[in-house]
């Protein structure tokens, strides 16, 4: 297997092809645009967070998950930025050690207010159909549903409940899934979740019309039918256990919840302040005792992020991670020997790693 000389993308993935030593993503790399804005800096961020009145103490909300990209938005917010912001964060049972001690250490050492918002009943009974939809599929468990708008609606709820104007938002770009990057016009992942329009259509057919044609390896196609509708109902009845603030939408066990609309204003961090995780792992580690594994510091806040990494190495050679390593490497953010190296720890493993959590989940259900 052919592995990029620019990055680490493998010849394996799909859709990409190598020519003189590189791959697809890196020869389109200068064509893209998406990542090659400069940042707008803290002055400007700290003047669009001082342009509305709070009726609260708290200047802003922000998400905190104990992982680096989260962490080091609270720390600037209070140690750069000087102002009072409140955390929230979302527990969704499968919370790392590493992270519940981040959470911890960066809160106390900032003197930060948090607030937990945990996850309904609905999300353990959702797992447990995907786990049985995986049995009968052959495919990999993926357990990453529904976990991004728990995260939004906790936030939004928080800031609408406590008159907070503005939320701060860590996610980037640098984190898109490869779809993002092999198609140098298309909208970023960002982008795709501003409009939150439910098709009745569309969702009637992924509900009831493309699983009658979904391949079954195992089982049979009555059982799997009764899986895929009930883990959707678990999706609905989570969206309104959880108070997602989108309405009539919350039918729809595909929804997405958007920020737009809801009151407070979202402002997305790394277009202000430059990303670069090595130099903001090193500041946290430094400032405020923040933790994780050794070539690992990419996830350390969920333990259902392992399926996710299994799931994209089955499907293109290279973990999830591994692919976000690529994305930096060609921004000059890491060195190609360090992405190797984290690439080769979080592959080790990992097959193991999903085996002890799949049976974790198996036990709580």
């Amino acid at each position: 297997m052919e592995i990029c000389e620019r990055c680490i993308v493998p010849s394996s993935f799909p859709h990409v092809t190598f020519e003189d030593g590189l791959c697809t993503f890196c020869r389109n790399h200068d064509e893209s645009p998406k990542l090659a804005k400069e940042s707008l800096g803290s002055k400007t961020l700290l003047q669009r967070l001082k342009s509305k009145p709070s009726r609260s103490k708290y200047d802003c909300v922000v998400a905190l998950s104990g992982g680096k990209d989260s962490s080091y938005v609270l720390y600037f917010t209070v140690r750069k930025l000087g102002l009072n912001p409140l955390a929230v964060f979302f527990d969704n049972g499968f919370v790392t050690h590493f992270a519940t001690d981040n959470i911890r250490n960066i809160c106390k050492a900032l003197g930060v207010d948090v607030v937990v918002r945990k996850a309904t009943a609905y999300r353990a009974k959702l797992l447990k159909e995907h786990l049985a939809i995986s049995g009968f599929t052959g495919n990999q468990f993926y357990a990453c549903f529904n976990c991004e708008n728990n995260l939004r609606t906790s936030v939004i709820n928080e800031a609408v409940d406590r008159g907070i104007p503005f939320i701060l938002w860590g996610s980037t770009t640098f984190e898109d899934p490869f779809t993002t990057f092999l198609n140098t016009t298309s909208g970023s992942w960002r982008e795709a979740r501003k409009a939150n329009t439910v098709h009745l259509l569309d969702t009637l057919k992924r509900l009831f019309i493309e699983p009658l044609f979904q391949p079954i390896k195992s089982g049979n196609r009555l059982s799997f039918y009764y899986h895929h509708l009930l883990s959707r109902y678990y999706m609905v009845r989570d969206n309104f256990a959880m108070h997602t603030p989108e309405g009539w939408r919350n039918l729809s066990p595909y929804l997405n919840v958007s920020f737009d609309g809801k009151g407070p204003e979202v402002i997305y961090f790394f277009d202000y302040i430059q990303y670069n995780p090595p130099q903001m792992v090193a500041t946290l580690q430094q400032e405020i005792g923040w933790t994780a594994p050794k070539n690992k510091e990419a996830r350390v806040d969920c333990k259902l992020g392992c399926f996710g990494n299994y799931h994209h190495l089955k499907r293109t050679g290279i973990t999830k991670d591994g692919f976000t390593f690529s994305v930096l490497v060609r921004h000059g953010l890491l060195s190609r020997a360090d992405a190797l190296k984290k690439e080769e720890t979080v592959k080790d493993g990992l097959a193991e790693e999903c085996d002890r959590v799949r049976q974790e989940i198996i036990s709580r259900c």
